[in-house]
C-alpha cells in the first residue's frame, strides 16, 4: 500500500458506520437524548449509547393515559407540567437516576413505579431505555414490547427501540422501527437521519444520502445529518462534496470536533494540506490526547515537505498509543520501535 494511502484508509474506516456508540463527539440534539452519528457508532454511538440525559422535570401534567407523547419525543412541550398518577414520583426519581448514569438505581425506581401503575406505558419505556444503556438488550427488548403493547402510537418508543437494535447490528429490525416512527410522525428528523445511518452501515451510501437530505429538509440546522451525509459522500470518494457538508455541520456547530477531524481528512484527499493542518490543529486544541489527529496531521506536514513537524506528530501519536505511529517513525524518521 502506498504510504500516502494510509490516511485515506483511516478516513474511510472512520466514515463507515457503527462505531455505534453513538457517542464520540457527536453534537447533542436538544430534542432527544441520543442521536445517531455516522462514523461514530461503535457498538459500545453513539454509538452503545450515551448515558441517558433525561430532564427529570419532563413529566406529563395530566393522567398518563391521555398523554400522547413522552418527554423524549420531539416537540414535546412538557417542561412546565407536573407529574400525576401514583407511580409518578418513582418514575421521576428513575429518570433522575438515569440522567446521572445510575441505571441500577433508575431501574429499581421504575420497578417501584410499575408496582403502583403496572399499565403505565411510559414507565415501561423508560425502564427499557435504562436497560438498553446497561446493555441488557434482552430485558430492554421485553420492556419496549410491553410499552408498545400498552400504547402503540408513540413514535419515540419505536425510535429508541430502533436505535437499540441498530447498536446490536439488527439492521432490518431497526429499519422497521424507524419506518414505523416516521409513519407516526413524518417530521421526526432523528428517525429519518438514523435510517440513513443504518442504510450506510449496510453499504448503501447513496440511499442513505437521500435520507440525510430529507432529515435536513425537516430540520435545516441538523448538524449531525450534514456530518453523516459527508461521511457517506466521502465513502464514495466524493471528497469535494463531503467537504461542503462538513462545512455546513461546522457552520451550525463550530465546536463539532469530529467534523473538524474528518474535514481535515477530506481536505488531505483534496491535496489541501495547509487547510487540513488547520483543521487538525483546531481539533487538537479541543482533544489534545487524541493520537489519531497527530498521526493524520503528520501526513499533511510530510506532503508540505516539513519532515521535522511530521516526525514530531508521529512521535506524539506513538506516545498517545497510536498503533501505526511507530512504523511511520521507523520508516520516515529513523526512530521508533
Amino acid at each position: 500500500m502506498n504510504k500516502y494511502s494510509l490516511i485515506a484508509v483511516l478516513f474511510v474506516l472512520s466514515a463507515l458506520l457503527f462505531a455505534c456508540n453513538f457517542n464520540p463527539g457527536k453534537p447533542h440534539d436538544n430534542n432527544t437524548d441520543t442521536a445517531a452519528v455516522a462514523g461514530h457508532l461503535k457498538s459500545d454511538q453513539t454509538a452503545g449509547n450515551d448515558s441517558m440525559q433525561l430532564n427529570p422535570d419532563l413529566t406529563p401534567a395530566e393522567s398518563e393515559s391521555v398523554i400522547e407523547v413522552v418527554p423524549l419525543s420531539p416537540q414535546a412541550n412538557l417542561e412546565n407540567q407536573l407529574p400525576q398518577g401514583e407511580g409518578a414520583p418513582m418514575r421521576k426519581e428513575g429518570i433522575h437516576f438515569a440522567s446521572l448514569g445510575k441505571y441500577s438505581e433508575a431501574i429499581q425506581a421504575f420497578n417501584e413505579s410499575l408496582k403502583r401503575e403496572p399499565n403505565n406505558a411510559d414507565t415501561w419505556f423508560y425502564r427499557a431505555k435504562a436497560k438498553a444503556d446497561m446493555k441488557d438488550y434482552t430485558g430492554a427488548e421485553a420492556d419496549y414490547k410491553k410499552a408498545i403493547e400498552l400504547k402503540s402510537d408513540v413514535p419515540a418508543y419505536y425510535y429508541y427501540r430502533g436505535e437499540m437494535r441498530a447498536v446490536q447490528k439488527k439492521y432490518d429490525a431497526a429499519l422497521a422501527d424507524f419506518d414505523q416512527t416516521i409513519s407516526l410522525q413524518p417530521t421526526y428528523a432523528d428517525a429519518i437521519n438514523y435510517k440513513g445511518v443504518v442504510l450506510a452501515n449496510k453499504g448503501d451510501h447513496q440511499t442513505a444520502i437521500t435520507f440525510y437530505d430529507q432529515a435536513i429538509e425537516k430540520k435545516p440546522d441538523f448538524a449531525l445529518a450534514y456530518y453523516n451525509k459527508a461521511t457517506s459522500l466521502a465513502a464514495q470518494k466524493q471528497f469535494a462534496e463531503a467537504e461542503q457538508d462538513f462545512n455546513e455541520a461546522l457552520r451550525i456547530q463550530p465546536a463539532y470536533n469530529e467534523a473538524l477531524i474528518n474535514r481535515g481528512n477530506v481536505r488531505f484527499m483534496l491535496n489541501k494540506y495547509a487547510e487540513a493542518i488547520g483543521d487538525y490543529s483546531k481539533a487538537i486544541e479541543a482533544t489534545p490526547d487524541n493520537g489519531d489527529i497527530y498521526y493524520n496531521r503528520a501526513f499533511s506536514y510530510q506532503r508540505l515537505q516539513q519532515p521535522e513537524k511530521a516526525c514530531a506528530d508521529w512521535l506524539k501519536a506513538e506516545q498517545l498509543g497510536h498503533p501505526a505511529a511507530a512504523g511511520m517513525l521507523k520508516q520516515f524518521c529513523g526512530s521508533g520501535k
